[in-house]
């Protein structure tokens, strides 16, 4: 199991959110099997999801995607019953 960032929308999103210029939220799965299953250390496409192992690769793809810098802020975990 690996710890992988993820940004959801892929890059369809990140555009998006700089179109209407929407917070870069990110979550973090502590303990995901996607890796080993995918053979890979990510996904940086432009729909879907955008998820990697390393988190300065996982930023640059969604910059790549935004076409400019931006600030990546993480999900904040919600309590039980919160919506």
């Amino acid at each position: 199991m690996s710890k992988i960032y993820k940004f959801k929308g892929g890059g369809q999103q990140a555009r998006q959110n700089v179109n209407l210029n929407l917070p870069f939220v990110y979550s973090v799965d502590e303990n995901s099997d996607w890796p080993e299953k995918s053979g890979s250390e990510g996904n940086f496409g432009y729909t879907g999801m955008i998820w990697g192992t390393d988190f300065d690769t996982f930023k640059r793809h969604i910059e790549e995607w935004a076409g400019q810098e931006i600030e990546l802020t993480e999900e904040e975990e919600k309590e039980e019953g919160q919506l």
